[in-house]
Formats: structure tokens, sequence, C-alpha cells
């Protein structure tokens, strides 16, 4: 096997490992409210203070539960 075909196969080895953990991060973030959490302390905190900033009325909108995301 030539170095740069296991090279290869290792970074894709790598790039599974993350995509998996990715996945289960945010799994687990989810079972454990984190992203609920998450959304009302941004609207708390963000909200106020963009409409204050842009002196528009700012409006949170979120994608429903059952469609998968990717995370970035």
């Amino acid at each position: 096997m030539s170095s740069s075909k296991a090279f290869l196969d290792e970074a894709k080895l790598v790039d599974n490992a993350f995509q998996k953990a990715e996945r289960q991060i945010a799994k687990n973030a989810e079972d454990m409210g984190i992203l609920e959490q998450t959304k009302k302390s941004a609207e708390q905190i963000l909200k106020p203070f963009i409409e204050n900033v842009s002196k528009k009325k700012v409006v949170f909108l979120y994608a429903l539960k059952d469609e998968k995301r990717e995370l970035r």
C-alpha cells in the first residue's frame, strides 16, 4: 500500500470519527435539553441587543424538531 493511499484511508477514518462524534454530541445536547435552554438564553440576551442596535423588531426562527440539521 502506498503512503498516499494509507494517508487517505487514515484521513477518511478520522473524518468519519469526527462526524460520528458530532452526531453524538448533538444527540446528547438534545437529550439534556441544552438546545432548548440555549434558544431561551439567546432570545433573552441577544434579541434586545440586536433590536436596540438595528432599531428593528427581531424574530428568531427555528427548524422543526423532525428536520435533520447539519452541524457547522
